[in-house]
């Protein structure tokens, strides 16, 4: 399946044939652009102005349910591994995780601060899920306990003792293989290990201009980067020369 959306609505299509050909799904209503799209198994999570959120079940008739109907835009959208559940972070430094068969919410992390968060990722063998925020936090939450980690202040630790801050987590990952956690900035791949201080604890990797993506795959990694002027130069002539809007 494949989702976009551009300034008018949000489209959704079945690949057949390898992927060659698009059908679009034609559902009772148009759908209005989206900040944020998720493709599942079974489901399309829509994140849309003004903090609304949709989950598309595609099993169903591709019948739309509204998750949420409104509040503080949603930044990060999250789905964990097994697709069961998944996390939505708002601008309001809210963070709160759904049953995506239920469509109910499971439960949300105290919120500590105005912060936004900026990334989040669900491990995938234990009750847990991590988060940063944009003030250089992370947080690490179990869910069956209703509380945070007692790693997390090593976590924090550990992260704020790099010698350059002011690098915004962009994404995070659970390298479970060797009980590692994978911190992406726009410009650093950096490697924490929970069990370690702070000194050995933290390596870090700067060797990247700009990380558009990053992801782990069974201890390899899989990193693409574009400096922005590389970016803007294949931008349509007028974005390029901000002729448009007023």
């Amino acid at each position: 399946m494949l989702a976009y959306s551009d300034t008018k609505n949000s489209r959704l299509f079945t690949l057949e044939g390898g992927g060659s050909k698009l059908t679009k799904i034609r559902l009772t209503k148009p759908l209005d652009p989206s900040w944020k799209i998720l493709v599942l198994a079974d489901a399309v999570i829509c994140c849309q102005s003004h903090g609304k959120v949709l989950l598309i079940d595609v099993r169903d008739d591709c019948q739309v349910f509204t998750i949420k109907e409104g509040g503080d835009v949603i930044s990060v959208l999250k789905t964990s591994e097994d697709e069961k559940y998944f996390a939505l972070g708002d601008h309001g430094s809210n963070i709160e995780v759904y049953d995506v068969k239920t469509r109910e919410m499971v439960y949300n992390l105290p919120q500590y601060s105005t912060a936004q968060p900026t990334a989040m990722a669900f491990h995938p063998q234990l009750p847990l899920l991590i988060a940063s925020y944009s003030d250089e936090k992370i947080f690490e939450f179990d869910s069956e306990k209703g509380q945070y980690t007692q790693r997390a202040l090593v976590l924090n630790d550990t992260w704020r003792s790099r010698r350059f801050l002011g690098d915004v987590v962009v994404n995070i990952q659970y390298e479970t293989n060797n009980n590692k956690i994978i911190l992406q900035t726009h410009s650093t791949i950096s490697i924490i290990d929970p069990s370690g201080t702070q000194r050995d604890g933290l390596h870090e990797c700067k060797e990247f201009k700009y990380i558009l993506y990053g992801q782990s795959f069974n201890g390899q990694m899989v990193v693409v980067e574009q400096t922005p002027d590389r970016i803007a130069n294949n931008f349509p002539a007028a974005l390029r020369k901000k002729q448009f809007g007023t």
